[in-house]
């Protein structure tokens, strides 16, 4: 899903490619009924916002049935505060220090 630049609509992307647009968003055609040798995943808008391109995925599918961790980086200054970063943490699955 990508939104129009002014906010006012998205454009929708299905599996098989085919796209739907919602408020001012406009259509420029999709893949829908197309055989295609990957799912679309996702979708962004044209840097102009006029158009959208379509993301498609792999076949290969490594990480399915893993979990994922993101570890947005670390503040050098999180020491100055303790009450905040020494808190328990759910991981998804326990609660951990």
């Amino acid at each position: 899903m990508a939104a129009t630049p002014d906010g006012k609509g998205y454009w929708l992307a299905a599996a098989d490619g085919g796209i739907f647009t919602f408020g001012d968003a406009t259509y420029a055609g999709s893949e829908g009924g197309a055989q295609l040798s990957a799912p679309a995943v996702g979708l962004a808008a044209t840097p102009d916002g006029k158009g959208y391109w379509l993301v498609f995925g792999s076949n290969q599918r490594p990480l399915a049935g893993k979990v994922v961790g993101i570890d947005p980086g670390h503040n050098g200054l999180n020491y100055t505060a303790p009450q905040i970063i020494n808190q328990p943490v759910f991981n998804g699955q326990e609660t951990n220090l």
